[in-house]
């Protein structure tokens, strides 16, 4: 009995010694993806070279278009060449300045990763201590020349099908453009505002937001408010 014992428990600690030394190409994407956020600073001098390493591990074009796809045929060449220009800056700050944020305050729990064929998820946790609170951050990947990034699921809710799902609400009540509440300015203005002034808004409903509802509504996007 001692001898079985002591078997599993070898091949517990084998196999966990095993997951981090063979961790797969995809986790290993991801490590180097927040080891570059966590000295990601929007204001630095070298923040221009920093977000160029960082884009090259994420498929921004395919992720802006997707955000739009029930609207992307329907738009002029000249909407879509703002609109990309526009959501790439508006992933840029959602993504990268957020996540920069989160992980230099807080600590990443590697969970696990699923690779089928040229697609991959790695699943992982931050827990950012000043705020005692846990975030699950997961990547949905695409293998292309190297792993990049597709989609980010944030506390279980996708960036792009959230994305989608605001443009949609709006081009139906307001259109793509020509009035304040257009889709368009509404962009504009989402990404010419101040980051700080942003979070502090996001901030200030989430406190107004009883426990109900904080289980069951989506996690806010920069569009909200505007």
């Amino acid at each position: 009995m001692r001898f079985i014992i002591r078997t599993i428990l070898f091949n517990i600690i084998l196999f966990g010694i095993s997951f981090h030394l063979f961790a797969g190409p995809a986790l290993d994407t991801v490590k180097t993806i927040n080891q570059l956020l966590e000295k990601y600073d929007e204001k630095a001098s070298n923040a221009k070279e920093m977000k160029e390493k960082i884009n090259q591990y994420f498929l921004l074009e395919d992720m802006a278009k997707n955000s739009i796809r029930d609207h992307w045929k329907k738009m002029s060449e000249k909407q879509k060449k703002e609109y990309m220009n526009l959501m790439f800056q508006l992933l840029e700050k959602a993504v990268y300045t957020d996540t920069s944020e989160n992980l230099k305050k807080g600590k990443v729990t590697y969970l696990s990763d699923k690779i089928q064929g040229k697609k991959a998820k790695v699943f992982t946790k931050i827990y950012v201590k000043s705020e005692d609170m846990e975030i699950d951050n997961d990547f949905d990947l695409r293998k292309n020349k190297l792993w990049q990034v597709a989609d980010l699921y944030i506390d279980g809710a996708s960036l792009t099908e959230d994305y989608r799902s605001q443009f949609n609400k709006i081009i139906l009540e307001s259109g793509l453009d020509g009035n304040d509440n257009a889709l368009f300015p509404r962009l504009r203005k989402a990404v010419q505002e101040d980051k700080d002034e942003w979070r502090k808004k996001r901030d200030d409903e989430k406190k107004q937001e009883d426990t109900t509802q904080r289980e069951t509504k989506k996690r806010p996007t920069l569009l909200e408010g505007f």
